[in-house]
């Protein structure tokens, strides 16, 4: 099972392969630097002590910067080489950043298969066959999601 959905499905259980990782950790990344840029403009932009206390659109952020953190933390975490990492988390999160990563996956192939048989000697095959390797994964995650949030069983 590459993706479990529980409820309806509010939580997903996610097995990452290794090569999704670090496509996965960069739109997490991207992600929360969205968010702090967003906080930090509008903090500058109000002058009053505790702006955006009691907002509730300023409360779901500061949530969302805690769950990233969490699933970052959780990729950091050492697994058995022959196991895929596991991550839980809400669907409202791990649906978008899947979203997110698969594209970039995508658009990371197709800037591979562009370069590659180029005079640069980039990408070498072994960076050809990881780019698809990685497209591949998060493709198989993405359509996993798709069947977990619309059927809500395992998939």
């Amino acid at each position: 099972m590459k993706v479990v959905g529980t409820g309806a499905p509010r939580m997903l259980t996610v097995r990452f392969k290794s090569c999704e990782i670090n496509v996965l950790r960069d739109e997490l990344h991207h992600r929360r630097a969205a968010i702090t840029e967003a906080a930090a403009k509008a903090h500058a932009d109000s002058n009053a002590p505790g702006a955006g206390a009691g907002d509730r659109e300023v409360e779901d952020r500061h949530d969302e910067l805690f769950l990233i953190t969490r699933v970052l933390d959780e990729l950091r975490a050492p697994v058995q080489p022959d196991q895929p990492r596991q991550i839980v988390g809400p669907t409202w999160l791990l649906g978008p950043v899947i979203r997110g990563a698969a594209a970039e996956a995508a658009e990371r192939l197709q800037d591979a298969v562009a370069a590659f048989g180029a005079d640069t000697g980039t990408p070498t095959p072994d960076e050809m066959r990881a780019a698809v390797d990685t497209a591949s994964a998060l493709t198989a995650t993405l359509i996993a999601l798709d069947h977990a949030e619309n059927y809500a069983v395992d998939t």
